[in-house]
């Protein structure tokens, strides 16, 4: 089975499961609309690369406040669907819940870009994903999810000059994500978060220039101290 016949099962998957979504709305009651963002973080990064030659390792650490992204779920009859803006395509998580604790299904970012008569990147991953809650007491809920993928990016571009150069890269690897959190409403509709995350990426890529190739190796981890993140539910 070949990548592009994986991306476009994953792709129609997280289409379709939607899609489902949408029917279950269907004269019942309407979605509930949740919208996540992190208002103050303190991540703790190491990042890693070999180009066969040298290693380059670097540690960093240190707060964000109000950091980029933001999280957009609906909810209905059992079904969920999870978007996160990207710069094109999509990264989206769909599935269903198991019970009345628990949810499992699909994770893709499909994310593709091509300049007429100039560089192509494509960024994409699949994956899966599996939730679960459970109350501590009637203030406190406590939430587990994780996320792993498979990764597969690819590059092409092309120097100027009197004797162009084309340059390809192939990577694939594989990435794992998990928090633990712990939610506390605040208000009706309003939900303060707190935990912990991490973040482990692999990639390992072939690069071909000018007729000699080399592979580079990249793993990046990740660390983070939730101290504060919001919720609104619509």
């Amino acid at each position: 089975m070949n990548r592009k016949m994986i991306l476009n099962m994953a792709a129609g998957a997280c289409v379709l499961l939607p899609t489902t979504f949408l029917r279950a709305e269907t004269n019942d009651e309407p979605a509930t609309i949740r919208l996540s963002h992190g208002v103050l973080r303190y991540d703790m990064v190491t990042l890693e690369d070999d180009d066969g030659t040298t290693t380059d390792k670097t540690e960093a650490s240190g707060f964000t406040t109000f950091p980029s992204g933001i999280e957009i779920a609906a909810f209905a009859k059992g079904y969920a669907v999870y978007a996160y803006p990207v710069n094109q395509g999509f990264s989206v998580l769909a599935g269903k819940a198991i019970g009345t604790n628990q949810e499992a299904g699909l994770s893709a970012t499909l994310n593709t870009r091509n300049v007429k008569d100039g560089d192509e990147t494509s960024n994409n991953s699949i994956g899966a994903y599996y939730f679960y809650s459970r109350a501590l007491s009637p203030k406190v809920t406590f939430e587990f999810d994780i996320n792993p993928a498979l990764i597969m990016d690819s590059e092409k571009s092309t120097s100027g000059g009197p004797t162009p150069t084309t340059q390809e890269a192939d990577g694939s690897g594989y990435s794992l994500y998990f928090d633990l959190l712990g939610v506390v409403p605040l208000a009706k509709n309003f939900e303060y978060v707190f935990g912990i995350d991490y973040n482990y990426r692999k990639v390992e890529t072939k690069v071909k220039s000018g007729g000699t190739s080399n592979t580079e190796k990249s793993t990046d981890s990740g660390l983070g101290l939730i101290l504060a993140k919001f919720r609104y539910l619509i």
